[in-house]
């Protein structure tokens, strides 16, 4: 194996591990948040309005649910989903169970395992990969001594 390849592979091994340790952090933080929004939210009967589709960056279309509810004061609450998807998980007329903070009743998701855990499961998951694969390559005795040429001096590289 080449220093220039050993450099590379040490490199990527701890970003591996400084990325998947953030990952998993982001992770659990928004487990926790979600966590305690559903703990505190309240409950109500909501129907799928309109599906309104959206681009992403790679110009792939996306259908986003808007859906309505009424809270216990009855006042009705119009809210687009932050989470969609293609094809869409919704049908315009379709009922879903709401949750919502009763102090910021613009505060609501669909209780949905998608509309409510997906961004912590995404960063859960790649997080939960990265830091495996930068621990096993740190093991390795040629990748873990390789020198990186700006934290040793030239006549070490």
């Amino acid at each position: 194996m080449t220093k220039i390849s050993r450099l590379w592979l040490r490199c990527f091994a701890t970003a591996s591990l400084v990325v998947g340790s953030i990952f998993v952090v982001i992770a659990i933080g928004t487990a926790l948040h979600t966590s305690h929004f559903i703990h505190h939210a309240s409950h109500a009967d909501g129907i799928v309005t309109k599906l309104t589709a959206r681009n992403n960056d790679s110009g792939s279309i996306y259908y986003v649910p808007t859906f309505i509810f009424k809270t216990s004061t009855s006042q009705q609450i119009s809210i687009d989903s932050d989470t969609g998807s293609n094809p869409s998980g919704f049908a315009v007329g379709e009922h879903v169970r709401v949750l919502f903070d009763p102090d910021e009743p613009q505060n609501a998701r669909i209780a949905t395992t998608a509309q409510l855990w997906l961004f912590s499961m995404i960063f859960g998951i790649i997080g939960v990969l990265l830091l495996p694969i930068g621990i096993f390559l740190l093991r390795q005795p040629q990748i873990a001594t390789a020198p990186i040429p700006f934290w040793t001096s030239s006549k070490n590289v």
